[in-house]
């Protein structure tokens, strides 16, 4: 059966200023009279064109757009493989409808003072002086902002208590530091990511509590052609390159999909394999550092790394 194309919609074009299409047998929702104010951007298009430099999947633009209409700002969890553009994703729409982005490696936010700042008492003539400088983060959450929180399966729990408060109705927290409350702006978006899967050592399942106050969007990698079109424009691979690494690299992602010890590849650690062969590495070589290096070697001949080798010969690439 023929895959329907993809046309160009002028109406959602125009509306959203994003070159958006629909596939064929999808026609468009939004009639040419209709008002802008109810037009409806369909999470089912198809991936749009790249978006300040970021191929924007048509849902999580949908799921934003609708969401940064409610007052006050909802709170968003991208889950998905990494290196499928979670955070660029969220540094991305932030960019674009202009608010404030602070992204926050939670692996290093161990301590729950540390999302607060820090408390220093200086001698001024004689007597103990104390001030407090705020954080980044409570600075941030106090304007209109995007706030990525970024791999939030790897908090521990004493840092999940600070945190919940600011997702809830309630929207405000108590800092320890000065006595008062940190009220979060209305307009701060709250935007977590997080990887799953037994593979990543240091995690934690995701609390309920943080999946029942976000609204949450399952992140994959982006289609062939357009993980082809990535690599070409934004890694300089030539089209036959292109072609042959996301074949390979899809074969890799339907074998962890049934085997948990297979690792995935990602559109990122494409791109390096990109970079390496442009500056003067051959392919398989290329491939053996950034990807094949990654994989279990136990086994021998046996092993995944073997057999990743093993399925980038079949692709014409040499062990």
């Amino acid at each position: 059966m023929a895959k329907a194309k993809s046309v160009a919609c002028p109406v959602c074009t125009t509306a959203w200023n994003l070159p958006i299409f629909h596939s064929e047998d999808n026609p468009c929702p939004n009639g040419p009279g209709l008002p802008a104010t109810e037009r409806v951007l369909p999470a089912t298009a198809a991936i749009a064109a790249t978006v300040n430099g970021y191929v924007m999947p048509i849902k999580m633009l949908a799921v934003w757009k609708a969401g940064v209409k409610q007052n006050p700002a909802p709170n968003f969890m991208f889950i998905g493989p990494p290196g499928s553009g979670k955070t660029d994703g969220g540094e991305c729409l932030a960019a674009m409808d202009g608010y404030e982005h602070l992204k926050v490696d939670c692996a290093s936010m161990t301590d729950p003072s540390d999302w607060f700042g820090v408390r220093e008492i200086v001698v001024e003539d004689g007597v103990a002086v104390t001030y407090y400088k705020p954080s980044q983060f409570i600075e941030t959450i106090q304007r209109r902002s995007v706030i990525n929180l970024d791999e939030i399966n790897r908090i521990p729990d004493a840092v999940r208590q600070v945190l919940l408060p600011l997702l809830d109705a309630s929207r405000a927290v108590l800092n320890p530091l000065d006595g008062k409350i940190v009220h979060r702006h209305p307009e701060c978006v709250i935007l977590m990511t997080g990887n799953v899967g037994l593979r990543f050592t240091g995690t934690s399942a995701i609390d309920p509590a943080f999946t029942s106050r976000a609204a949450i969007l399952n992140v994959d990698y982006v289609d062939e052609a357009v993980e082809r079109g990535i690599l070409r424009d934004k890694a300089g691979a030539s089209e036959a390159l292109a072609t042959q690494l996301v074949k390979f690299a899809v074969d890799v992602r339907e074998k962890a999909k049934i085997d948990p010890d297979w690792p995935t590849v990602s559109t990122r650690e494409l791109m390096n394999v990109c970079n390496f062969v442009s500056d003067g590495l051959d392919t398989t070589t290329a491939l053996e550092v950034c990807v094949f290096n990654g994989a279990s070697s136990e086994g021998g001949t046996s092993s995944i790394q073997m057999a990743m080798f093993i399925l980038w010969a079949a692709l014409g690439g040499k062990q």
